[in-house]
């Protein structure tokens, strides 16, 4: 398979521009911060698709992935790793995963780097998820793909990559995006998130010196059931528009809300979420495979791993329909 970057005329279409600035102070100030964010955002998928992993022998019919984001995994403290519940059911999905030649993209916040050192999650699941996932990656090097995300931005440096990921994979490399055929693009989406992104160093501190310690204390959980939202946040809105002013399907996490629409016939679909690793009744994800693209959840039942469709396309069509709707 090659494997290559790739610039030029995949990204750079302009943000459609959001309303004038009239009415109230108030009004005016949200107008102003939505363009904000709208420029910021387009402009931080744009260097992530220029940066990225671009895979382009992509084959729609033949090939599998199965894309997961948001573990969060940490310190393996109860009331702390929001990932710690979820463990069992996330290793045994990616059994059935490496059982059916699927290839495993981590869509970014796969540590918890706010909350804890990198070493200390390698300690605590070395011998359970990242067991898991050193699976895929003595595969080849396109079967274990990874992606940074705001939680663990620190990675996006290739030296603490090396240091960190280094010892527990081998040689891997972490993504600012993944590109499939030039048409699928694969996005952590905290990409000009106010205090995701251009804040996150102050977020970050709020984060580790304030919410750990109140949650450590108070075991207060603010993770969700799992369940496909057909309502479009802020954040979700803003990455919709850059797919679709770029005719690509964008592939996000960040939200932690499973996103997958039942779009008209004929009609653009722009932008997915695959939802997240830390819902308190499962995970969700994304699984692209025999031309098809299902938004999947995972949970245990009695001791035994249940995987049931949320939903599921023709990814040939929605690929198509995109590119239709950007030409006109």
């Amino acid at each position: 398979m090659e494997i290559a970057p790739q610039y030029g005329d995949l990204i750079g279409a302009q943000p459609a521009p959001v309303l004038p600035l009239t009415g109230g102070l108030r009004a005016r100030t949200r107008t102003l911060s939505a363009r904000i964010e709208r420029t910021k955002t387009y402009r931080g998928l744009d260097d992530a698709v220029r940066r990225g992993l671009h895979i382009r022998a992509f084959s729609l019919a033949r090939d599998r992935y199965v894309i997961f984001s948001d573990l969060h995994r940490g310190s393996g403290q109860k009331n702390v790793d929001d990932f710690l519940h979820n463990r069992d059911v996330y290793c045994r999905a990616l059994s059935h995963y490496l059982g059916q030649d699927y290839r495993l993209v981590l869509n970014g916040d796969v540590e918890e780097g706010w909350k804890t050192n990198y070493r200390t999650v390698s300690q605590v699941y070395a011998e359970t998820a990242i067991a898991a996932e050193r699976e895929f990656a003595a595969q080849s090097p396109t079967h274990y793909l990874r992606i940074y995300g705001n939680h663990d931005d620190a990675l996006a440096n290739p030296a603490l990559v090396r240091r960190y990921l280094g010892p527990v994979f081998g040689a891997v490399s972490v993504h600012a995006a993944v590109v499939l055929g030039g048409r699928i693009v694969i996005a952590h989406g905290h990409q000009g998130d106010l205090y995701s992104d251009r804040y996150a160093w102050l977020s970050r501190k709020a984060v580790r010196y304030g919410w750990r310690p109140i949650q450590r204390v108070t075991g207060i959980e603010l993770n969700h059931d799992a369940e496909n939202s057909a309502r479009l946040s802020a954040r979700d809105r803003h990455l919709s528009a850059w797919a679709r002013d770029n005719g690509l399907l964008l592939i996000c996490g960040h939200t932690h809300r499973p996103h997958f629409p039942a779009p008209a016939a004929g009609a653009a679909l722009p932008y997915l979420n695959d939802g997240a690793c830390v819902h308190s009744d499962g995970i969700t994800g994304i699984e692209i495979e025999g031309g098809e693209i299902r938004l999947v959840k995972w949970r245990l039942r009695a001791s035994e791993a249940e995987r049931s469709v949320l939903q599921s396309y023709d990814l040939g069509r929605i690929l198509h329909a995109n590119a239709c709707a950007r030409a006109h």
